[in-house]
């Protein structure tokens, strides 16, 4: 664990809450497609064409796949590389893109040389003013109650597919979520994904489904933050991606995941170098351990100096007992090393366990925090 100073030591023993980015944090950041949906279209004589384009091989999944990858291609967005590994299976050439339209937390819409590739929300085709065509609210729906984001791809003027992409919780998650929750801390967890994604995650992990923020644009991530700030909480900021910087250096301690970018580890005063999402319990538990030893040490040594610097200077000279300044100077001597001993003794320190008591800070954590509007 990275820390950077002594601030960030004493501002995550004061922390109370704890707020998660999805993708990449709580879950292992890479996404893999899993289904892909054609979309029907009504042909001119008002009969259902499954065919998105009689006039082109569009209609076949494997083509479709191509093409978003060819929009994505350069991309740093997780679920823009998971359709990029997917046609790499294809063994297709992919297409360089000829210009490239990005709408943060929406979609985007890229030429190629003989396509206009549209992938985002659903709110995003409409924007674009695409004919949804025979979309299948269920489909989606299966979708998304399995935990999976869907991704819809437009051409030229109409929707003609979606995409289920599957990103797993991280195996530490949950233990991590506990352990957090052990601690008295309330957890929350931020993502713009959709609801039901983002619910069917925080079900995997252990948060409670009023503590998850969701359908949230990567500019109002910060908002999130002061909301909670503005309920009297103090925050710490978990996140690995560019979209993650302004909010955890909004929050009072940010932590970054090492396997994140360098503009969130750069801002944060946390970075996890391993990776692993239980180090978030190892840092907040240290940083009570040290907190802790600074308080034993500051009460020792004054308290020893109060006592000893009035013998030094003679107080008891009245009643005939007098120190030799010797013995003085080796009593103030003494004061120093047992106040660094007390802190080399850190060096046995031993991280928490899954099955590790910690005191509760609020047996009603959860229930005192307010409902956050979405």
């Amino acid at each position: 664990i990275l820390i950077k100073g002594g601030e960030p030591l004493e501002a995550a023993n004061h922390v109370d809450t704890v707020l998660f980015d999805k993708t990449g944090t709580l879950t292992n950041g890479t996404p893999s497609v899993t289904d892909i949906v054609v979309v029907a279209h009504p042909s001119t004589d008002g009969q259902e064409d499954d065919d998105i384009a009689s006039s082109s091989s569009s209609s076949c999944p494997d083509e479709l796949v191509r093409l978003g990858a060819s929009a994505e291609l350069g991309s740093e967005h997780p679920l823009g590389r998971a359709l990029v590994n997917r046609a790499k299976l294809l063994a297709k050439p992919l297409e360089t893109p000829v210009t490239f339209h990005a709408v943060s937390g929406k979609g985007i819409s890229v030429e190629l040389s003989d396509e206009t590739v549209h992938l985002g929300n659903l709110d995003y085709m409409d924007e674009c003013g695409l004919q949804r065509g025979h979309v299948d609210d269920a489909v989606r729906g299966r979708l998304e109650a399995a935990g999976k984001t869907v991704i819809y791809m437009g051409l030229c003027d109409r929707v003609v597919a979606l995409f289920g992409i599957s990103d797993a919780a991280r195996p530490d998650a949950k233990t991590t979520v506990a352990q957090l929750h052990a601690r008295g801390m309330a957890v929350y967890m931020v993502t713009g994904d959709n609801r039901r994604t983002a619910h069917w995650i925080a079900e995997q992990v252990g948060i409670p489904v009023h503590h998850v923020m969701a359908e949230v644009l990567p500019s109002n991530k910060v908002a999130k933050v002061q909301e909670l700030q503005a309920a009297g909480r103090v925050v710490a900021m978990v996140g690995d991606g560019i979209n993650d910087a302004p909010a955890l250096a909004q929050a009072d301690l940010g932590i970054a995941i090492g396997a994140g970018t360098d503009i969130a580890m750069e801002t944060a005063q946390m970075v996890l170098m391993k990776s692993a999402l239980k180090d978030v319990v190892v840092a907040f538990d240290l940083s009570q351990t040290i907190y802790r030893r600074i308080q034993i040490n500051f009460v020792w040594a004054m308290g020893y100096n109060i006592v000893l610097l009035p013998l030094a200077a003679g107080v008891l000279y009245g009643f005939r007992i007098q120190i030799p300044p010797m013995f003085a100077g080796a009593a103030m001597a003494f004061s120093s090393v047992s106040v660094v001993a007390s802190s080399l003794a850190l060096k046995w320190y031993q991280p928490p366990t899954t099955h590790h008591s910690h005191r509760h800070r609020s047996d009603t954590a959860d229930e005192r925090t307010p409902l956050l509007h979405v």
